[in-house]
């Protein structure tokens, strides 16, 4: 670019605008890669915070499921997968605990001489039935329990979450009022630019006119001496 070129360019303000442009870009560029670097990570560290729970959590939505089918919320399906759960879930020696019952209460009814009666029969079948239901209730109450812990967990996720996303949206809201307040001065300073370069070529103007009228008036005086 010659020189009388960038004469005019900081003249007109052009030189000027290049570099304003140039910055706003950069600024733009910045602000918006540190808000989406910023957010990546906290949702990340969020998430991996909120997988922590999860083994509880997923343990609680697991017994909760199975609590519902136990009594009944999930229809006749759901209570045969109860009954086929708490098989594989009841005391491992119940079986030895109704045993042993069965046995103290033959030998107190055997001394009472009544062992083969049909009371003693259905006493001993009350027996058992009773511990049965006991267990089964005992398995309820556990399942209670893990989906209680499981809730306490879900809660924990929740509460990761619910600062996630205040974080974020203060992050976001922070960064459109950056981001406004740039393109704000930037507005500014463009209109700035301008109204500097019109007066400066006003001012040229101006100072080429008057150099003109005294060039003018001189080659009169000369022309009227040699007169």
């Amino acid at each position: 670019m010659s020189a009388f070129g960038g004469f005019i360019d900081k003249l007109t303000g052009k030189s000027q605008q290049q570099d304003m442009d140039k910055a706003y870009g950069q600024s733009k560029d910045y602000l918006t890669n540190g808000y989406q670097d910023a957010a990546t990570q906290y949702t990340n560290y969020a998430n991996k915070a909120a997988g922590y729970y999860e083994p509880w959590a997923a343990s609680g939505r697991r017994a909760q499921s199975a609590y519902d089918d136990s009594i009944g919320l999930n229809g006749a399906e759901g209570g045969k997968n109860a009954l086929t759960m708490y098989q594989n879930a009841r005391n491992p020696y119940l079986d030895w605990e109704q045993n042993h019952a069965q046995t103290a209460m033959d030998r107190a009814a055997n001394a009472r001489g009544g062992v083969n009666t049909g009371y003693n029969a259905l006493a001993v079948a009350r027996a058992r039935q009773g511990m049965g239901y006991q267990d089964y209730a005992n398995w309820q109450n556990r399942l209670q329990g893990a989906g209680q812990m499981g809730m306490q967990a879900a809660g924990q996720q929740a509460g990761i979450a619910q600062n996630a996303g205040q974080w974020l949206g203060d992050a976001r809201m922070g960064y459109g009022q950056q981001m406004a307040g740039n393109a704000i001065n930037y507005g500014n300073a463009t209109a700035a630019n301008k109204t500097n370069s019109v007066n400066a070529s006003s001012k040229t103007c101006v100072g080429r006119s008057k150099s003109a009228r005294i060039k003018t008036n001189a080659n009169q005086v000369a022309r009227w001496l040699r007169n």
